[in-house]
């Protein structure tokens, strides 16, 4: 299993087919456009944003994450091994949150995006997030924000629908579902999975 950090370096820019490229491609950029007309051209930041607005943000920014895989990733083995309950609550526990963060700085969504390239990811090339026979792919963007150009990087497999859910996402380098793994796994070890569990409640409690 390569970690995420060399992903880029061990797939070929461009190898995924061109339907596919397409249709990645034209539902982000679908998804980009609404984000930038609602959030207009007045600058507010995530504070200011509030109520329905907000509301409508979140789903704009959120609805395509995989929430469920990224909790599987993050858990590792003791995803599978908690109960169903603790499991359906923990996913939804973290979905909030990370639908709270997404929303922290909006920057990254006024920048004019560029779409480099997408490419097929091998199996043995992602780390295991959930169980998966459909192909999943890797699209290459850049995010350019007051002359500042930052990599964003998308893992997405085909969802319900026929349209794509995104399993990870990286900025500047910086993997979502790694992050979440490093502080996870790091309670864990110390105190157990309930802990873990009662921090997330109290995290989505003060949202």
């Amino acid at each position: 299993m390569l970690l995420q950090a060399n992903l880029q370096a061990q797939i070929t820019p461009g190898s995924a087919p061109s339907e596919v490229k397409q249709s990645l491609m034209s539902q982000l950029e679908q998804r980009d456009q609404e984000i930038k007309q609602l959030l207009g051209d007045d600058g507010d930041d995530g504070e200011a944003i509030q109520g329905e607005q907000r509301e409508a943000l979140g789903r704009l920014v959120f609805d395509l994450l995989d929430a469920e895989a990224l909790a599987a990733y993050a858990l590792q083995d003791t995803f599978d091994v908690i109960s169903v309950e603790d499991r359906e609550e923990f996913v939804d526990l973290f979905a909030r949150i990370l639908r709270d963060q997404s929303l922290a700085n909006l920057d990254i969504y006024r920048a004019e995006i560029s779409y480099d390239s997408v490419a097929v990811a091998k199996a043995d090339q992602l780390r295991p997030t959930v169980e998966m026979t459909d192909i999943t792919y890797v699209v290459f963007t850049k995010a350019r924000f007051e002359d500042v150009e930052t990599p964003v990087l998308y893992i997405m497999a085909e969802g319900r629908n026929e349209s794509w859910r995104i399993l990870d996402m990286s900025i500047d380098d910086v993997y979502t579902a790694e992050s979440y793994r490093r502080q996870f796994q790091g309670i864990m070890r110390k105190r157990g999975f309930q802990p873990l569990l009662e921090s997330l409640r109290r995290r989505a409690d003060r949202i």
